[in-house]
């Protein structure tokens, strides 16, 4: 197999470092490979696939052929390193945030009972069973007391970039998702940010290993990205989206 020689001087396989990750990091990500990339003088070094936590660290279990794993939760994560296919420790790269929004001008006044309002018909819900940040979410509504008056409304969606979009199609009136969609969402119309009620916990902690699959090439590859998620520049570019960097979580 040929190799691709980087300018940092380390010779690289051609094949490209495959990394799953959760569906709620997609933005920030792209943009991470492309400067990544742009830096490396070279294209198709990093390919991404995006998806809910739980299905991503099941596939990676089951022997899927990835060499990094970046999820929206820790059980997720925990479960991989449980199965003995991880290199090396867990290590927390983002933190996000969990928000919900909906139609109506642009405000970030209203309480979270908004939704309870009959205007408010359907909300967009990442599936719990497999999407942490549904699971926050049904967490949420639980402790607010409005998970029973809520739940003839809910929509629920593979993950948190389905529910964004079935926002931004007209889908459904509401939606939960990850602040880093924000950004798009306020690009393509006016929107109103519902508060949660004080004390509510709407972080989303993002963990990070690197995986047993691949060549000692591919794993040294990885092991490079590995190393630029956690630099400056990849922390610059989270923080663009709305993230934290773990060192001020």
């Amino acid at each position: 197999m040929g190799v691709l020689v980087l300018c940092f001087g380390k010779a690289l396989p051609a094949a490209p470092v495959r990394v799953a990750v959760a569906s709620s990091l997609q933005p920030a990500m792209v943009e991470i490979i492309q400067r990544f990339e742009q830096e490396q003088g070279a294209k198709g070094l990093v390919l991404a696939s995006f998806g809910s936590s739980g299905k991503m660290a099941t596939q990676v279990i089951q022997g899927a052929p990835f060499h990094l794993l970046i999820t929206a939760d820790l059980d997720s994560c925990n479960r991989v390193v449980m199965s003995g296919k991880v290199r090396g420790p867990q290590v927390h790269c983002a933190v996000g945030h969990l928000v919900l929004v909906a139609k109506g001008p642009d405000s970030m006044g209203f309480a979270l009972d908004r939704i309870l309002d009959p205007s408010i018909e359907r909300i967009a819900l990442p599936n719990p069973e497999v999407a942490p940040n549904g699971r926050l979410a049904m967490a949420i509504l639980k402790d607010a007391g409005m998970l029973d008056s809520v739940r003839p409304k809910l929509v629920m969606t593979q993950n948190v970039g389905q529910a964004t979009q079935y926002f931004l199609s007209g889908v459904v009136d509401a939606a939960w998702m990850g602040q880093s969609a924000l950004n798009e969402v306020l690009g393509n119309m006016e929107v109103t940010v519902l508060r949660f009620p004080e004390g509510a916990i709407d972080q989303i902690v993002h963990p990070m290993v690197r995986l047993t699959h691949g060549t000692p090439g591919e794993l040294e590859s990885a092991d490079q990205f590995f190393n630029y998620m956690l630099s400056e520049t990849s922390r610059d570019i989270l923080e663009a989206y709305g993230y934290h960097h773990p060192a001020t979580f």
